[in-house]
């Protein structure tokens, strides 16, 4: 069973284009599933070791492109859909930021429920992180 809960990471902070624009990635959000299969290995990368780096790169990028739906983005000063395809095309800093944003509510925590929704929007800095 699949549950219909997406989240949405503004990509405003990227320029005045892209938030103008309304710039944004949507994803769905992870499952416990998602931790089982690959996610806590992202956690377990040595530095130190190139293949490590490596795999949890591989798997960062596969959680994030199986994961996400869809996106608006500025290419060559024009607004384009950022899809699947284009996705890896996106700077790194963006992935990271996206990886993040997915799992910054994976640890226990106080109940957030007053601040934070399950509604499509930003959803990446609580009042909290401010």
């Amino acid at each position: 069973m699949k549950f219909d809960v997406n989240k949405r990471l503004d990509l405003h902070y990227l320029g005045k284009d892209w938030k103008d624009n309304d710039c944004f990635l949507e994803f769905e959000a992870l499952t416990w599933e998602d931790m089982e299969s690959g996610f806590s290995d992202i956690g377990s990368v040595d530095p130190d070791n190139l293949d490590s780096v490596s795999a949890g790169i591989k798997t960062s990028s596969k959680l994030l492109t199986e994961r996400f739906i869809k996106g608006k983005g500025i290419s060559d000063g024009k607004v384009v859909d950022i899809t699947k395809e284009n996705f890896s095309q996106l700077p790194a800093e963006v992935t990271m930021r996206a990886l993040n944003f997915l799992s910054q509510s994976l640890s226990p925590v106080e109940d957030k429920q007053s601040k934070m929704s399950s509604e499509p929007k930003d959803q990446s800095e609580t009042p909290q992180e401010k």
